[in-house]
């Protein structure tokens, strides 16, 4: 097991002892026995080095991260191969990473936590400028070292173990592995879509939520909730936890988680200014479009002047120098409102205001003209269908709100003509959109046979391409029942039904509840695995915890049957590691499959496995050897393997590690 490295050498490192462990490897205290340097030596799992395609990526992508040179990001001083083992040497930090400390102390005072997210920001945009995407920012991979006399906390960015080039990048490896962390994860991360700096955005917007709150921002009881709420549900907002706090920070969070990348802050910097700003009090640019207005005068001073009071209040303002130039404006890019002089040469405003009413396209176009204070020129303004007026000289404030309520009516109006319009749109297309319901739905119960219903809805609302075959890494679960062969041969067939059923129904359950994939199910026996077709962090762990739920519920079945005279019992195996998956079959009738060593190995380690009893590989063991107590059961020879394969009983799951089932 990698536990038991320490002490030992490797690639010229003498291992002193774990500071921690995670999916993709171990982190070690080491000390380079040339230099006598410490070092944070990172050694990913054996059978990783195995895979041509990801030692390739890894050593490549260490080099693009070696080449960074910040003091905010992680020194990377070697990295390669020995032993059979990809390592990654590394500045040891002293101090915790920033989810350490905000477990420990809670939510971080605004200041502290700006000034942490600014030095992770200035990491993450030198990272950017050299075209580089970390894919995986979490409070995590984010060290603190603690302050020394005059010298502030010092937090660095690392495990740039992720990174890659943006080019043609999605959020998955090319074996299909997840690369980076649900809570943290953008949304084109789970669709498959190119990343950009955007993404890390995104990421550095969940840090500062739970910098602020002290949680992530969508707790869920799965995996896959946490996806779906990442790509269709609105961002959460500070200060429903932390009602102190400015409601501009609301808003600067929204930006940087907002769905879209196109809508989100474009750097990092932008989103630590922006909530530096928004956590002093002050009004907050977010981005995204704002109100347009187009101001008719023909004097250039008042164009100017109401520029200066619109723009400084979130508006976008354009001008015209004449009516018939307004009116042009007006076809090429309309705004939401129209500010309008009276007193212009050629066309007045009057004749501006009532061509605008007489055009369909503008005929709901909110109007203010800004007249003097005489009562027949406000009188004129009203019969030529203005919506309100303003006189000169005029108030800012009493500006600014007739301004702000009309623009609201106005996209109150857009809203419903919007609404109108699909509407209408759906009851010409009603038939065909029945149709792709229906479809829908037989879709969704085909999804359903192998999938749980969680996921089968998520996989509906991405489609079915990520069904298409593919290689990646899972942990594959057989259980079977013994004494099968001879209970159903002397056994009245209703009986052997009855037995099936109960069977069937209470691991059926058991798979819903934790999410598991159906490979396959049998009279006596079946198949389940994790982390496929959709991605989840411990799929060891949570293969391990279903064995122990499964054995629990058998036990009580075994014992029922028993006493109606059924010899029967359960065993279990499990393994861990790479299968080609995809839906297989022909139109009519598909299925869900695997191919690979790693469905050999589980099922060879259930036959081997005795009553009652749950075997898994080596590898499985040092995926949980923190979750469960385990006993090893030998070195066996399974057929199908030229070598003997270490196996480990799994007598139970501790009690500190139980964690609510997906």
């Amino acid at each position: 097991m990698n536990a038991d490295r320490v002490g030992a050498e490797l690639a010229g490192y003498r291992i002193e002892s774990v500071i921690g462990r995670g999916g993709m490897g171990i982190v070690y205290l080491a000390e380079h026995l040339q230099l006598s340097r410490r070092v944070a030596l990172k050694v990913l799992p054996t059978d990783l080095a195995e895979d041509d395609l990801f030692r390739h990526r890894f050593i490549h992508e260490s080099r693009l991260a070696a080449s960074l040179d910040h003091p905010h990001v992680v020194d990377i001083y070697d990295a390669g191969e020995a032993d059979g083992l990809l390592y990654l040497a590394m500045r040891y930090v002293k101090g915790r990473d920033l989810k350490t400390l905000i477990r420990r102390e809670g939510p971080l005072d605004p200041e502290r936590g700006l000034a942490l997210l600014i030095q992770v920001a200035s990491a993450l945009d030198a990272a950017h400028q050299r075209g580089l995407v970390h894919r995986d920012v979490k409070p995590a991979n984010v060290l603190v070292e603690p302050p020394t006399g005059s010298v502030a906390e010092h937090a660095y960015l690392t495990d740039f173990g992720l990174t890659k080039r943006p080019e043609s990048m999605s959020g998955f490896s090319k074996t299909g592995q997840f690369l980076g962390s649900v809570d943290y994860a953008g949304p084109e991360q789970f669709e498959g879509k190119k990343l950009d700096a955007r993404t890390d955005v995104y990421s550095l917007g969940c840090v500062a939520y739970e910098c602020l709150t002290g949680a992530v921002p969508y707790p869920r009881d799965s995996e896959a909730a946490v996806m779906f709420a990442h790509l269709k549900e609105p961002a959460p907002k500070v200060t429903a936890e932390r009602p102190e706090l400015p409601e501009g920070m609301d808003a600067v969070v929204a930006t940087a988680m907002a769905k879209r990348p196109e809508d989100r802050y474009p750097t990092a910097g932008a989103l630590v200014e922006a909530l530096r700003a928004a956590a002093s009090g002050e009004r907050v640019d977010v981005g995204g479009p704002r109100p347009k207005i187009l101001v008719v005068d023909d004097l250039p001073q008042n164009v100017r002047l109401l520029e200066a009071v619109l723009a400084s209040n979130g508006y976008a303002v354009t001008s015209a120098s004449s009516g018939p130039e307004a009116l042009e404006k007006l076809t090429a890019d309309p705004p939401e409102l129209v500010l309008l002089d009276i007193q212009m040469p050629g066309m007045n405003g009057y004749e501006v205001c009532r061509r605008i009413r007489s055009d369909p396209a503008t005929r709901f176009l909110p109007v203010v003209m800004i007249t003097s204070s005489d009562t027949e020129a406000r009188v004129n303004a009203i019969e030529a269908e203005a919506d309100d007026f303003v006189t000169k000289p005029f108030n800012q404030q009493e500006l600014l709100a007739r301004v702000r309520s009309l623009v609201r009516i106005k996209q109150y109006h857009d809203t419903i003509e919007s609404q109108a319009a699909e509407l209408a749109a759906l009851n010409t297309n009603l038939e065909a959109r029945v149709s792709e319901q229906v479809e829908e739905l037989e879709r969704l119960t085909r999804l359903r046979r192998f999938l749980s219903p969680t996921l089968a809805e998520l996989v509906l609302t991405q489609g079915e391409t990520i069904l298409e075959s593919h290689r990646r890494e899972i942990a594959v679960l057989f259980a079977d029942l013994r004494g099968w062969t001879a209970f159903s041969a002397t056994t009245e067939p209703e009986e052997v039904m009855g037995v099936i059923r109960e069977f069937h129904t209470a691991m059926g359950n058991l798979i819903v509840r934790f999410g598991a994939t159906v490979g396959w199910f049998a009279g006596d026996g079946l198949m389940a695995w994790f982390n496929d077709p959709l991605p989840c962090p411990d799929p060891a762990a949570r293969a391990v915890r279903m064995a122990a739920a499964m054995r629990g519920t058998m036990t009580e079945l075994t014992t029922r049957w028993r006493k109606r005279g059924h010899d029967l019992d359960f065993s279990v195996g499990i393994a861990f590691g790479y299968a080609t998956l995809g839906r297989i079959g022909f139109d009519g009738r598909y299925d869900y499959g695997a191919v690979g060593s790693v469905m050999n190995m589980a099922s060879r380690l259930c036959d081997e496995a005795g009553p009652g009893q749950i075997l898994v590989s080596e590898r499985v063991l040092a995926e949980v050897e923190d979750v469960v107590d385990a006993e090893p059961a030998g070195a066996l020879t399974l057929k199908g393997f030229v070598k003997p394969v270490s196996a480990y009983r799994v007598l139970g799951v501790k009690a500190d590690a139980e964690t609510p089932e997906t």
